[in-house]
């Protein structure tokens, strides 16, 4: 083979021409423009989440502490909510009146702060953190705090029996609102529903648990009371109404003048009345266990009226039925009222006797 053939056969093996050189990097370009692109919105993806997920724990967190009957006494108690709080406090003398409403500061079980509602500018980080330089409103777009963009408004309600204002251990409606405001209103990270982060619990004013009951003496006025007994003897007042039920834990039986509770803690207030019966008892008995669970007195002068009322609390374990039984020094002259002169109640007409209870556990 000569040179020339050698030299020729060379030449015809030439590399890459410029024109294939640049379509090369034009791919590799687009290839690398496409992959920062790519990794670029999966960091924005990842930020997202990551924001979600703070937020979800905050979200719990919040929950968790409103829930527990620790860290609710704390709150209610503790001296920054003396005004957003003091009417749920025992020692407050009427109690709530109803649909009062309030912001409040949250305090854990060992009375530290979770989150303090009162403040205004408190916020939350995109990583979840407590933060104090929340401002503006999401309804003025560019007011925010990149730094500090989530805010909880966080407040309590209280709801009192139908009829009753103020009242003592209301039921609680806790609210939670979450408030986004960015200052940079573009941001991925923000891009989500705060209502699904936002939340409405119910608990009662001590206990988590919160079942108002109420059952009674129902009647028209000038009707009896029932009979009464003298001496050593007792008699069951009747129990003909259940006023209201809002956790099917009451049966009344009036055919015995009875009541049945399921199993659990309750808390009753009951009142009766008597009228020209000089020296007068009453109990609630238990009759499933015939453990005595309350006993009041009152005097009724000749002619006159007076009522009776007590607090008390027990815990049963098993569904048990109950009598309210009374005990008069003698039968009045009157006889349509010889056990307890009716008056005005709520708007089921005249009451003899009611028995209002709140099932807490």
């Amino acid at each position: 083979m000569g040179v020339e053939t050698q030299v020729r056969r060379f030449l015809n093996h030439r590399g890459f021409g410029l024109i294939e050189i640049m379509i090369t990097l034009g791919i590799m370009g687009l290839i690398t423009l496409g992959s920062a692109q790519l990794f670029k919105h999966v960091i924005k993806i990842q930020n997202r989440n990551s924001t979600k997920a703070a937020i979800a724990e905050v979200e719990n967190q919040l929950r968790t502490t409103i829930l527990n009957d620790t860290a609710w006494a704390n709150s209610v108690n503790h001296a920054q909510n003396s005004a957003s709080m003091g009417c749920l406090r025992e020692t407050h003398p009427t109690g709530c009146a109803h649909n009062f409403t309030s912001a409040f500061n949250l305090f854990d079980g060992r009375n530290n702060q979770v989150y303090p509602g009162l403040t205004a500018n408190a916020g939350y980080t995109m990583q979840g953190q407590r933060c104090n330089a929340y401002r503006g409103d999401p309804a003025n777009p560019g007011s925010g705090n990149d730094n500090c963009p989530f805010h909880y408004q966080l407040s309590w309600t209280a709801s009192c029996p139908p009829g009753v204002t103020p009242c003592k251990n209301p039921m609680i409606t806790v609210s939670g609102l979450l408030l986004i405001n960015p200052e940079d209103q573009s941001r991925t990270a923000f891009q989500f529903d705060p209502q699904n982060y936002s939340f409405d619990l119910l608990r009662g004013a001590n206990n988590t648990r919160y079942e108002p009951l109420e059952v009674g003496h129902y009647s028209t006025s000038g009707t009896t009371g029932g009979a009464c007994a003298t001496g050593n003897s007792w008699a069951r007042r009747i129990i003909n109404h259940e006023n209201y039920d809002l956790a099917n834990n009451v049966t009344v039986n009036s055919a015995n003048n009875s009541f049945q509770l399921q199993p659990g803690t309750y808390d009753c207030t009951i009142v009766a009345q008597s009228f020209d019966v000089n020296g007068w008892r009453m109990r609630l008995r238990n009759l499933t266990s015939g453990s005595i669970n309350f006993a009041g007195s009152s005097y009724t002068p000749d002619g006159g009226t007076s009522s009776a009322m007590g607090k008390v609390r027990f815990s049963i374990t098993a569904a048990s039925r109950f009598v309210l039984e009374q005990q008069c020094e003698r039968n009045g002259s009157t006889a349509s009222f010889d056990m307890g002169r009716p008056h005005y109640y709520y708007s089921n007409g005249n009451s003899f006797t009611s028995i209002s209870c709140i099932r807490s556990s």
